[in-house]
């Protein structure tokens, strides 16, 4: 029983992990249809990167189903914002 309450504090662990990065994700989606500096928007888009790979090795670390779930949301709303910057830069 000591090893599944493991499990569950890091479950619990990477959720509220995610819960963070889900804000800071709402703040860059706001930042991004504020912001015009072009300088801006590329050190946005330079910083989704590192984001984007602590939710892909939360997600293989977690091995759990509900991490996955809002892990991958996490990740496709991050695309999304990656898509967002690159039309205003003018990219796409």
């Amino acid at each position: 029983s000591g090893i599944l309450f493991e499990k569950i504090k890091t479950v619990e662990r990477y959720l509220k992990e995610l819960e963070e990065i889900r804000r800071n994700i709402n703040k860059a989606k706001m930042l991004v249809q504020e912001e015009n500096d072009n300088e801006k928007l590329i050190n946005l888009s330079q910083s989704l990167k590192p984001v984007r790979d602590r939710i892909v090795s939360i997600i293989n670390e977690a091995g759990d189903e509900r991490v996955k779930k809002i892990g991958t949301q996490l990740i496709n709303e991050i695309d999304e914002i990656g898509e967002k910057i690159k039309i205003k830069l003018g990219l796409v």
